[in-house]
Formats: structure tokens, sequence, C-alpha cells
């Protein structure tokens, strides 16, 4: 199956293999308590993380438009449900249909231009609706029910669609690869 990325403009090239990285360097207030949060950052990510865990969980202040009390109740619930899921922190974020990254854009408030698309390769990948995200996201901001967010972050991860809930929208699919992701050509749209 092909799958596309979308990355900042010069950060990958062709032929690449995207990795997982180890990060050793987490730093907190003291050396007790930054050791203390490496052992659990360690423990917690075995097989390291991608840039956009890195950003979440190691590096902070980079987020995209998702808020990282989302992505954090997002990766415990992958945890409380099925560990061997591909982690959102430790995934490369893509789609399968080339055509999407217009309202992909649109709905993380960026600009196209800012960006290459490229054909990738993984062979493990995981299929979520990203809709359920952004409303799952809304719940939490707005301080609605966290039962529904609750329902709707099993939803995601056992890869059902918010139209099962809403009964409207047709899903945005995202697809998670784990890595290694290689890399194969840029592509115009």
């Amino acid at each position: 199956m092909k799958f596309y990325h979308m990355a900042r403009k010069g950060y990958l090239s062709q032929g690449q293999v995207i990795q997982s990285r180890h990060i050793d360097n987490i730093q907190c207030m003291d050396e007790y308590t930054s050791s203390m949060l490496q052992d659990y950052f360690n423990n917690t990510f075995t097989n390291g993380v991608c840039v956009h865990g890195e950003h979440y969980f190691a590096v902070g202040g980079g987020y995209t438009y998702i808020y990282p009390i989302t992505e954090l109740l997002l990766e415990k619930g992958r945890q409380a449900i099925d560990k061997n899921l591909p982690s959102r922190v430790n995934a490369i974020f893509s789609l399968d249909n080339i055509d999407r990254f217009n309202q992909l854009c649109s709905l993380m408030k960026v600009n196209l231009e800012d960006y290459d698309i490229w054909e990738v390769e993984s062979e493990n990948s995981f299929r979520g609706d990203m809709f359920l995200i952004d409303t799952i996201q809304g719940l939490v901001i707005s301080n609605q029910s966290i039962l529904i967010a609750s329902m709707l972050i099993d939803y995601y991860w056992k890869g059902e669609p918010l139209q099962k809930f809403l009964k409207s929208d047709e899903p945005f699919w995202e697809y998670l690869l784990q890595p290694p992701v290689k890399v194969i050509k840029k592509v115009n749209l």
C-alpha cells in the first residue's frame, strides 16, 4: 500500500530510512528529577520516539495543532487498550490518498507550501480517524464529557470512525507508520 507523508521542506531525502531514536538528555528541575524522568521516559518508550514524540514528550513546546494533553490521553488510552498498537509517539503520520493533503493542511492550519509530500513505505501501520482526535480535543479543552472523550479514544484505537458516534462526517483516515519507514520519492500535488 502506498502512503504519503508531509514533512517540512528539506527535512527528508529520497532513499532515507526514518528510524526511532532514543532520547538521553531529559532535563528537569534538578539532577535527581532529571534522572527519574529519564528512567521513566526510557521505560515508557522502550522503542524510542520519532519527531512527534520527541516534541510532545521529551523536548516540549514544538507541538502541532493537537494539544499535549490530548496526545497524553491518546497514549495512555493506547497503552490501556493494546500496547502492541503503534504509538503516536513513535510514528510517522501519513495518508493513503495524496488528494487529502489540502484538507489536512486546512485542519492543521498550516501552509502546504512549507512542506514536501513524500511517498513512504512501512511494514507496520495503524489506521485511525483523525476526526476522532479533533472531537476528543474539543471535549477536553471545553471541559465537556470526559466519558465521551474516553469512549472516543477507545474508538480511535479500535480503528472505528467518528461517524459511528455522530452518524455524520466521513472519516479522515490517518496512518501511523511504525519505523523503519523508507522514503521512496517526493511527489507533486
